[in-house]
């Protein structure tokens, strides 16, 4: 396993490489003053290491969003790792239409999925594509540059959130669950089905371990059932959260009091070691189900395998009982001030955990 591990690791380090090579090969060309960013495909934010890629491209990277309106989980959780992680929450591709090969899209889809990621932190997009063309179905715009159906909620959307100054906006959450890659390369590396994409399989009814129910390892097949619980459980307990990379815990600011990280059998060791930085330093941290015993290239951890100092630890029964967990993690946040939403339609619910 480790040998397969730090071939994982190294296909990450090379994707690194590439876009710092176009980037070099840009300024040598005397084009270093364009602005650059990057994409990352649809697919849960465990398999990506978005701010090594800002860092190798010198701008943004975004994630893309073609999703269905029944997949809005899939789209709250890129948005909040965006929000969370990302120097820009940017959609680079926000779906008007798509490809044939991805699930159809309706224009009820294409409103809802752009609402949602709004919502979950999204701070500005790019409408993919805004003109029809071959290979691709729907767009704001037809062949003859003429607006679509789909332009009836694009405009008043985009007049909104320029009135009001949307992308100026920041989410408070106080409490950050950190999104790490260790257990996700060991689900890959022990694939039942080998190399198979993740990029397939997400689009698949897979439960909550998504690409991970294909692993051979019980740790990499549990690892994201407990992150969508110990979410569910934020949810439940109504406390606000970002999804942070694991890469990025030297980022927190001032309204972070707590940070939540799933461990298992196997952690990043950079971000453990800022995990015991952070303890000593004050802030509440909670691991577990288990004390990691290895880092991300499977070695062993040795001394460095201690809870860090006055760290909670999650319960592993709590798995599968989110009240549960939700009671455990209610007090992370502190006092929370209420927020009061004042709907202009009495039938109209606003609430954000609803």
């Amino acid at each position: 396993m480790p040998r397969l591990l730090q071939w994982q690791g190294f296909k990450e380090e090379y994707v690194r490489r590439s876009i710092a090579w176009l980037r070099q090969a840009a300024e040598d060309a005397g084009l270093g003053e364009l602005a650059r960013y990057h994409n990352l495909p649809p697919g849960s934010p465990t398999h990506f290491n978005l701010p090594l890629i800002e860092e190798a491209c010198g701008g943004p990277c975004g994630m893309d969003f073609y999703d269905l309106s029944s997949g809005y989980s899939r789209v709250r959780s890129r948005a909040l790792y965006l929000a969370g992680s990302a120097t820009l929450p940017f959609a680079p591709e926000l779906g008007v239409g798509g490809p044939p090969w991805f699930p159809a899209m309706s224009e009820v889809d294409e409103q809802n999925v752009a609402l949602g990621a709004l919502a979950g932190g999204l701070r500005a997009f790019n409408l993919y594509m805004a003109v029809e063309r071959e290979r691709w179905y729907g767009g704001a715009l037809d062949t003859k540059a003429h607006p679509t159906t789909s332009a009836d909620w694009i405009a008043p959307l985009v007049r909104a959130l320029q009135a009001v100054e949307f992308h100026r906006l920041r989410r408070k959450a106080p409490v950050a669950v950190v999104v790490s890659r260790a257990e996700t390369r060991a689900a890959v590396a022990s694939s039942a089905v080998g190399s198979a994409t993740h990029a397939l399989t997400d689009w698949l009814d897979m439960g909550s371990a998504g690409h991970a129910a294909l692993s051979l390892d019980p740790d990499a097949r549990l690892y994201p059932r407990w992150l969508e619980a110990i979410t569910s459980a934020l949810d439940l307990a109504e406390v606000p959260y970002q999804l942070i990379d694991e890469s990025s815990l030297h980022t927190l600011g001032i309204d972070t009091k707590a940070v939540v990280l799933p461990t298992l059998r196997r952690v990043d060791g950079a971000a453990w070691a800022a995990l015991h930085a952070l303890a000593q330093a004050g802030m509440r941290v909670v691991v577990g189900p288990d004390i990691p015993r290895e880092d991300e290239l499977g070695q062993a951890l040795g001394a460095d395998a201690l809870r860090p100092a006055g760290a909670g630890l999650m319960d592993a029964a709590m798995l599968d009982d989110i009240e549960g967990l939700a009671d455990a993690l209610l007090g992370l946040a502190g006092t929370l001030d209420d927020l009061w939403i004042a709907p202009e339609n009495e039938s109209v619910h606003c609430s954000l955990f609803s």
